[in-house]
């Protein structure tokens, strides 16, 4: 069962063997995500084809709630965090293919027009603000993959070197993002009409498309244990003229 605590202002809730713990701020929308893989993994890495740890938060919407991407001038995400936590526990054993932190804040956007031959199908888009891999992330189209629950569709990640005004995501430092993804789904919804790895969204135009999922939080593929407290994250639109 899961632990409860209460630490000053947040509520605190861990998983009995220390490897998930979440604390919430109910009065200023606050809150802390920790994911500790040592635990899960102890001393054997993760292996190909296994799943791992995962930490988010996650959020769906109506179709009334947010307009179609063309009847918006900006679509911009903005966050604010605090990168607490960081211990490497993998040192020279780790592999780039299979091993990884990453936090990361990402939208799943549909095409929601009944006319359209691509009906129903959707993409994600992302921001990756830390991968121990990389200084920035950079920008990226793949397929989602990797273990069993992946949903097998197109992911696309902004080039965080721009996102971050070259601002290095690392621990002990705090941030504050405030950017327009609208242009990039521009971009997005273009490679994916030649994306060679998967056949997705290829009759789609921006007036087709709506965001209807959003998560942030940790994905941990690695012997990795990170925290990180975000104090605020929010969408906001502006409509077109």
């Amino acid at each position: 069962d899961t632990v409860y605590t209460e630490e000053g202002d947040f509520k605190v809730f861990q998983s009995p063997n220390g490897s998930k713990v979440l604390k919430v701020n109910n009065l200023t929308g606050a809150f802390y995500m920790e994911v500790n893989a040592s635990v899960d993994y102890g001393e054997r890495p993760r292996q190909n084809g296994e799943s791992w740890p995962h930490l988010l938060f996650t959020q769906n919407y109506s179709l009334d709630e947010i307009p179609n991407l063309d009847k918006m001038s900006e679509l911009r995400m903005q966050i604010d965090f605090d990168f607490l936590k960081f211990e490497d526990k993998m040192g020279s054993s780790a592999n780039q293919g299979l091993h990884a932190a990453q936090f990361q804040w990402y939208v799943a956007i549909q095409n929601v027009n009944p006319q359209s031959p691509d009906y129903g199908d959707w993409f994600w888009l992302g921001l990756q603000f830390f991968d121990n891999r990389y200084t920035w992330c950079p920008q990226n189209l793949i397929v989602d993959g990797g273990k069993d629950t992946a949903t097998g569709k197109a992911i696309y990640t902004l080039d965080m070197r721009e996102v971050m005004g070259r601002q290095v995501v690392e621990e002990g430092g705090s941030y504050s993002v405030d950017y327009d993804i609208l242009p990039h789904v521009k971009e997005a919804l273009e490679e994916l009409k030649t994306f060679e790895d998967l056949d997705t969204l290829r009759e789609t135009e921006l007036s087709d498309l709506q965001i209807f999922h959003t998560n942030i939080g940790w994905e941990m593929p690695g012997t990795y244990d990170a925290g990180i407290q975000v104090n605020s994250w929010n969408f906001v639109y502006r409509l077109a003229d």
